[in-house]
């Protein structure tokens, strides 16, 4: 039995949290599991990948290199599917299984693979009721364990009690979570998993010493930033209410991207860069920024 599972989201929803949930629960139920994250460069919201290896030989466990060939793939987010640097689906077995997190319908998800097995919900309205807060982790990890099909409850339980307690979370929000947990692995049921596919070692490629002249780069090109177009990393999308604005600036000073600017009428928000950080929402002396969750305004 081996078990490969990529997890896929944003920075600061709990991915990494996730898979170690998973690997927790596999290892109560006596399984050999490593589970471990990879990190960009960039901050909260920008695309991010962990892996879990699952398998009851430890001599099937060789390496902790990236996962290129799941048998389980657990999207955080919807809007990475039409990402093609992250490409979330590449390498999924025939067979395998994808979990997306998404309020859409499964007819608007479909992809070119009609050989893979989808499920779907909407966790963050599920956190909402449950925890009162936008949680993914606890419940993406828990689904996970679910579709894995050898892992019960009770381990998602405690696996679930080890992780949040161990970054500081207990009492009432620890209960909650839990709670909301239970929810969403009752929620989803397993299907067998594909055996995942060998695959081939890269070749190792021998780089010569080419002096710093040429292998520095220098950055001399002007700002580029909104370039790299940002604003499907929203959850939330603040609103601004022209009527109650006073024109006091303090958006436009927060906001740590610079997509608030102010023009002759106030304030206005460049959306197709805004991360939906809501420092302006928080910031805003006479309330007149709210918010509404971004799948309610498209």
């Amino acid at each position: 039995m081996l078990i490969y599972a990529r997890f896929h989201g944003r920075g600061g929803q709990g991915i990494k949290t996730a898979s170690r949930i998973l690997g927790n629960a596999a290892h109560l139920e006596g399984y050999f599991t490593q589970d471990f994250p990879v990190y960009g460069a960039e901050r909260r919201g920008a695309p991010i990948v962990a892996f879990t290896k699952i398998t009851d030989e430890p001599s099937t466990m060789f390496d902790r290199g990236y996962i290129l060939n799941p048998n389980l793939i657990l999207i955080a987010d919807d809007s990475l599917l039409d990402d093609p640097i992250v490409n979330p689906l590449a390498g999924l077995q025939s067979n395998g299984t994808v979990f997306i997190n998404t309020s859409k319908s499964i007819d608007r998800l479909t992809r070119d693979r009609c050989d893979i097995r989808l499920v779907t919900e909407d966790l963050i309205d599920l956190s909402l009721k449950y925890v009162g807060r936008t949680i993914l982790s606890t419940g993406l990890g828990s689904i996970a364990a679910k579709l894995t099909g050898i892992i019960r409850w009770s381990s998602v339980e405690e696996g679930v009690k080890e992780e949040l307690l161990e970054i500081g979370i207990k009492g009432e929000i620890l209960e909650k979570n839990i709670i909301f947990a239970k929810v969403c692995f009752e929620r989803v049921y397993p299907s067998p998993l594909p055996i995942p596919k060998i695959v081939k070692s890269s070749k190792i490629v021998t780089i010569s010493w080419l002096p710093p002249p040429i292998t520095i780069p220098e950055v001399r090109n002007i700002g580029n930033t909104e370039i790299r177009k940002t604003g499907n990393w929203r959850i939330f999308k603040p609103i601004i209410n022209l009527e109650k604005c006073n024109r006091c600036g303090l958006c436009v000073v927060y906001c740590p991207e610079g997509v608030v600017v102010m023009n002759s009428e106030g304030p206005e928000i460049k959306y197709d860069n805004c991360k939906g950080c809501l420092i302006c929402f928080n910031e805003c002396p006479v309330k007149a920024i709210g918010y509404l969750r971004e799948v309610e305004t498209s």
